[in-house]
């Protein structure tokens, strides 16, 4: 028994040259597809770099803001050494004003936490320069600023007290070493984010918050008017 192979009506050169075009016309469809994706990959990865230096110049502007008090906080922290120094020997001194605190502002990272999927878009290199300094923020933040938050605000609380007790004397010196402490880690995150900043070509913003300015320098002149 003899089967016939089927044959195409115009012959198997003009059926391979359709088979072609169509094979081609899909071809030429997948690769429009993919510079379309790929244009909306860039455009997405611009927006949201963006994005992250906005918040980060912000945050940068913030650390620049404490640093900015160190030339105030720190003669103020040795009065204070001194003051408690003083109770300890049994010749208290009273303070002239009360204790101002530092005013802090937050560390934001509501962009990077959101930018989970773009950003595994960037280069590997560019994607660790962000996570490093957004982990620097975060240990600045959660810890330093707090630690120190949390040490004025000890101090504070005996800043009307004309003696202290031994474990109120303690605690206050506890304090003290903590504000001391944490001041010298500043200038280790300062390295640090300068140099991630950098790479990454961020600048801290000019003005931390608009519109707060007179208040901020209202906390500045109370942090350096003399305790003694």
């Amino acid at each position: 028994m003899r089967f016939n192979v089927p044959r195409p009506v115009h012959g198997w050169r003009d059926f391979l040259g359709e088979v072609g075009v169509i094979v081609l016309g899909v071809l030429i469809a997948l690769a429009g597809q993919q510079v379309v994706e790929t244009m909306q990959t860039h455009k997405r990865v611009k927006e949201t770099r963006a994005a992250l230096d906005s918040e980060l110049s912000r945050n940068l502007a913030a650390f620049e803001w404490r640093m900015s008090q160190r030339a105030c906080l720190r003669p103020r922290v040795d009065e204070l050494d001194r003051w408690a120094a003083a109770m300890a020997a049994g010749k208290p001194v009273d303070l002239k004003k009360g204790i101002t605190p530092p005013r802090y502002f937050t560390i934001n990272n509501t962009v990077w936490q959101a930018s989970e999927n773009d950003a595994g878009q960037m280069p590997v290199e560019t994607k660790l320069n962000y996570a490093s300094i957004y982990a620097a923020l975060g240990t600045l933040g959660e810890e330093v600023w707090r630690d120190e938050q949390q040490a004025w605000d000890s101090i504070s609380g005996y800043e009307h007290n004309k003696d202290l007790t031994r474990d109120e004397l303690h605690t206050v010196r506890g304090a003290i070493i903590d504000l001391q402490s944490d001041d010298e880690l500043l200038d280790v995150f300062q390295q640090r984010l300068h140099s991630q900043a950098s790479k990454l070509g961020i600048r801290p913003l000019r003005h931390i918050e608009k519109g707060i300015e007179p208040q901020l320098m209202q906390n500045n002149r109370e942090l350096c008017e003399p305790l003694l």
